[in-house]
C-alpha cells in the first residue's frame, strides 16, 4: 500500500499483548495504527485525532463502558466506518451491535487474511454509502428547490408521499393538504383518464417526458402543465416521481402570437400596397397579390425561393447584391431608394422601394413596400413636355415672353412641390404609410393607426369607439357629392359580407378646412359561423395624384391660352397616313370649320395654300421626308 493511500486505523483492545500483536500485523499490511485500551480512551482519541479512516472496536473492554457504548458515542460526532471485533459469537453479544451503524463483525479467531479482507470490505461499503448519501442529498436539494412542482405518489391510488414547495405555488395546495390526500381525491387531473394512461405507460417500462396535460388548481382554475414522470424505488417499494411545469402563460402567449400573425398576414393581403417579405440573404419568403400583379406573376410559387436581385433590371442588380451583402454583415443599408424592376414580359418599370427589418416569431426578415412610379414618371414627362412647348412659344413670340415665363416658373414650382409632398410608405401598423382601421361588427372603431387618424382629421386615439353613423364623418364621392351612409365602405362590407376594392372617396376635414382623397380597400373577417368578427379597412392617400392630374390639365389649358394670345397655331403630320392634326388656333387663322376638318393633307393644301405656292409646299414636304430634318 503506497503512502498516498495509507489508511489510519484506531484499534480499541483492552488486552495489551493482543493489541500489540494486532497492531504489528496491521502495520505489516500497510496500515497506520493508533491504539486505545478502554472505551473512554477511544472516545478521546477519536475526538483529538483527525484523519482516522476506520475503527476496530472490541466489544468486551473490561471495566468501564463496553465497545458498543463507546461506538455509539463516537458515531454521534464522527462519520467513520466501524468494524466490531470480538471472541464472542453468542447471539446476545452479537445482537448488541445491530442498533449501531457498523460495517461488519469479525471473530478474533479468524485468520488475518480474513481480518484484512473484512477491513477492505468495510472501506468499500463505507465509500458506497457515502456516494449514496451524497446522491440522496443532491436529489433532495433538487427536489426542494426545483421551480417545477415535483411530487412522489403511489401508483395504485395517487396518494402523495412528498411534494416540494413549487407544488404549492402551482397548485395552491399546502404540503400538509397534499400529504393527507391523493391526486385523485384533490381532483388534480382535469381528465382522470390522463393519469391512468401515464400509470399504464410507466407500468409498461416506458418513461413519460414532456407531455402536455390539463390540471385543476385549488381555486378551480385550469392550467396547462408540461408533465414528466418515472418510477423510483424507496425502501423496496415503487413510487412515481413526477414534475409539472406550468406553461399556461406560454400557451396563452402562443395563442396571442398566432392571432397577431393572422392579423399581420390579413393586413398584408388586404393592403393596397405591394408588399414582399425576404430572408436577410435576399431570398423571397412571401409576397401579397399586389406585389405579384406589379411584376406580372400569377402565383406565389413563381416568386418564393428566388433571390431579390433577379427582379431588378440588369443595371441595378449589382446594387441589389451589395445591399444584401451589407445586410448580412450588419452594415448600414439604405431604407428607401428608387430603381427599375423587370416585368414578367421583359419590360422595365420604375419603382420606389422602402425596406426595413422586422422581427417574426423565430427570425428576422426584411419587409419591402413597392410603389410603381410609372404614372408619376408619365405625369412628370407630360409636365416637362408642356413646359418645353411653353418655352418654345416664348422664344418665338418675344412680346408674350414675360407672361409665359412666369407661367412656366409657376408650373415648375408646382412640380417641385408635388415631388416634395410625395408620401413615403411606412411599415405595417406603426410603419405603414397607409391608413388602417379595424371595425367591430357594429362598425365601431377598435384600431386606428396614426396614418388613419391623420387622414381622418383626428387625434391618435380620438377615433376609437366611433361608429359609421357618427356625425363627425364627412365623406364625398368622386363627383364631389356627399356620400350617403349606405355608400360608406364599412357599411357596404357589413351589409354584403364581401370585400370592396379601389373605392375612391374624399374626406372632408373641418378642422383643417381641406379635403383628402383616398383609395379604399376593405375586407370582412368571418368567424367559424360565417359571421363578421372584424372589418379591416385600409386607405391610401391619393391627394397628390389628384393634384398632379389637376396640374396637367392646367398646363394644357395654359398652352392653349398662350397660343390664342400670340395668334400662333401648331400642327403635326403623320407621314404614314398622310393626315395632319391642327390646333384650334390654326383652324381659326385659316378660317376652317373644325367640324368639317378631316385632316387629309392634300385637301388642306388645296383649301388653305395659294395655287402659286402649292408646288413649293409639296417640294418642302418631300425634302423633309428625304433629309429628315427641318427645311425652311
Amino acid at each position: 500500500m503506497n503512502n498516498e493511500n495509507k489508511k489510519t486505523i484506531l484499534l480499541v483492545e483492552d488486552e495489551v499483548i493482543l493489541a500489540m500483536a494486532e497492531k504489528k500485523n496491521l502495520e505489516e499490511y500497510g496500515y497506520t495504527v493508533i491504539t486505545a485500551n478502554t472505551g473512554d480512551e477511544a472516545i478521546e482519541v477519536a475526538k483529538a485525532t483527525p484523519g482516522i479512516d476506520l475503527i476496530l472496536m472490541d466489544i468486551d473492554l473490561g471495566k468501564g463502558i463496553d465497545g458498543t457504548q463507546a461506538a455509539e458515542i463516537i458515531l454521534k460526532n464522527h462519520n467513520i466506518p466501524l468494524l466490531f471485533v470480538s471472541s464472542h459469537t453468542e447471539p446476545e453479544i452479537v445482537g448488541k451491535t445491530e442498533k449501531i451503524t457498523s460495517y461488519g463483525y469479525v471473530v478474533k479467531s479468524s485468520s488475518f487474511t480474513v481480518f484484512d479482507a473484512s477491513i477492505k470490505m468495510a472501506f468499500k461499503l463505507f465509500e458506497a454509502n457515502e456516494k449514496t448519501a451524497k446522491s440522496e442529498e443532491i436529489f433532495f436539494a433538487a427536489f426542494l428547490t426545483s421551480p417545477y412542482a415535483i411530487t412522489i405518489t403511489s401508483p395504485e391510488d395517487g396518494r402523495f408521499i412528498n411534494v416540494n414547495d413549487a407544488f404549492f405555488s402551482i397548485s395552491g395546495y399546502t404540503r400538509d393538504e397534499a400529504l393527507m390526500n391523493s391526486s385523485i381525491s384533490l381532483d388534480l387531473w382535469v381528465n382522470g383518464e390522463d393519469r391512468n394512461r401515464v400509470v399504464q405507460e410507466l407500468m409498461s417500462g416506458n418513461k413519460v417526458a414532456g407531455q402536455e396535460f390539463l390540471f385543476k388548481k385549488k381555486t378551480g382554475e385550469i392550467i396547462t402543465g408540461l408533465f414528466s414522470a418515472s418510477f423510483i424505488t424507496i425502501e423496496n417499494r415503487r413510487f412515481i416521481l413526477s414534475s409539472i411545469n406550468d406553461i399556461t402563460g406560454r400557451k396563452k402567449a402562443e395563442v396571442a402570437l398566432q392571432a397577431t400573425n393572422s392579423r399581420f398576414r390579413s393586413f398584408i393581403e388586404q393592403s393596397p400596397v405591394s408588399i414582399g417579405v425576404w430572408e436577410l440573404d435576399g431570398t423571397c419568403v412571401y409576397a401579397n397579390q399586389k406585389f405579384l400583379e406589379a411584376i406580372g406573376l400569377q402565383g406565389i410559387e413563381e416568386l418564393v425561393g428566388r433571390p431579390a436581385f433577379e427582379l431588378f433590371s440588369p443595371q441595378y442588380r449589382e446594387e441589389s447584391k451589395e445591399r444584401t451583402r451589407r445586410r448580412l454583415q450588419g452594415l448600414p443599408v439604405p431604407n428607401e431608394y428608387e430603381a427599375a424592376l423587370l416585368h414578367k414580359d421583359g419590360t422595365e418599370f420604375p419603382v420606389h422601394l422602402a425596406v426595413a427589418p422586422i422581427k417574426l416569431t423565430d427570425k428576422t426578415v426584411s419587409i419591402s413596400f413597392l410603389t410603381d412610379l410609372t404614372v408619376r414618371k408619365q405625369v412628370e414627362e407630360q409636365l416637362q413636355k408642356a413646359n418645353e412647348e411653353l418655352k418654345q412659344t416664348n422664344e418665338e413670340f418675344e412680346a408674350a415672353n414675360e407672361e409665359l415665363l412666369c407661367s412656366n416658373e409657376e408650373i415648375l414650382s408646382r412640380e417641385e412641390a408635388l415631388l416634395k409632398s410625395s408620401e413615403r410608405y411606412q411599415y405595417l401598423i406603426d410603419h405603414f404609410d397607409t391608413g388602417v382601421v379595424v371595425h367591430a361588427p357594429d362598425t365601431s372603431i377598435k384600431i386606428c393607426n396614426r396614418k388613419a387618424s391623420k387622414l381622418l382629421g383626428l387625434c391618435e386615439d380620438q377615433g376609437k369607439g366611433k361608429i359609421a353613423a357618427d356625425p363627425h364623418w364627412k365623406f364625398i364621392s368622386e363627383k364631389n357629392l356627399p356620400l350617403q351612409l349606405e355608400e360608406y365602405p364599412v357599411i357596404q362590407i357589413a351589409d354584403s359580407k364581401k370585400p370592396i376594392k379601389n373605392q375612391v372617396l374624399g374626406i372632408s376635414r373641418p378642422a383643417s378646412n381641406d379635403i383628402v382623397w383616398v383609395l379604399v380597400n376593405g375586407s370582412p373577417v368571418l368567424d367559424n359561423n360565417g359571421e363578421i368578427s372584424e372589418i379591416l379597412i385600409s386607405f391610401m392617400d391619393i391627394t397628390d395624384r389628384k393634384q398632379a392630374e389637376y396640374t396637367l390639365r392646367e398646363s394644357e389649358s395654359r398652352l392653349k391660352f398662350s397660343q390664342q394670345v400670340a395668334h400662333v397655331g401648331h400642327w403635326t403630320w403623320d407621314t404614314v397616313t398622310n393626315r395632319i392634326t391642327w390646333s384650334d388656333e390654326m383652324k381659326r387663322i385659316f378660317g376652317l370649320d373644325p367640324a368639317g376638318f378631316d385632316g387629309d393633307l392634300n385637301k388642306v393644301i388645296a383649301r388653305a395654300i395659294h395655287p402659286d405656292d402649292r408646288e413649293k409646299v409639296n417640294q418642302s414636304n418631300a425634302a423633309v421626308l428625304t433629309v429628315q430634318k427641318p427645311v425652311p
